[in-house]
């Protein structure tokens, strides 16, 4: 057991490499780990401070983040769902919806 049950519940899903058989930076890691949350893999946006895994998110699709600190960090992603919620807007501004 690695999480108790305060910790299993920060997680919407969990790609333990012994339960699906394969680890990081492999491609199928990453797809597994997309399926499980529901989406497609260029949805997503991987984190982490390691460029191999980086580098295995983004031969999928995956919008990466290198974390080297929480400022960068939180400045990166801000950005991004920035970017996305204008796009968001603009795909359904002909509809008048808003997300």
């Amino acid at each position: 057991m690695i999480f108790d049950a305060d910790d299993d519940a920060l997680f919407d899903a969990k790609a333990l490499s012994w339960e699906i058989g394969c680890a990081k930076p492999e491609a199928k890691a990453y797809k597994i780990a997309a399926e499980m949350l529901g989406i497609l893999p260029h949805e997503a946006i991987f984190i982490d401070d390691r460029s191999i895994y980086l580098e295995g998110a983004e031969s999928v699709g995956m919008t990466t983040i290198k974390y080297e600190s929480f400022p960068q960090f939180n400045s990166e992603l801000a950005q991004l769902i920035g970017n996305m919620s204008r796009e968001i807007e603009l795909t359904f501004n002909h509809k008048s919806d808003t997300i």
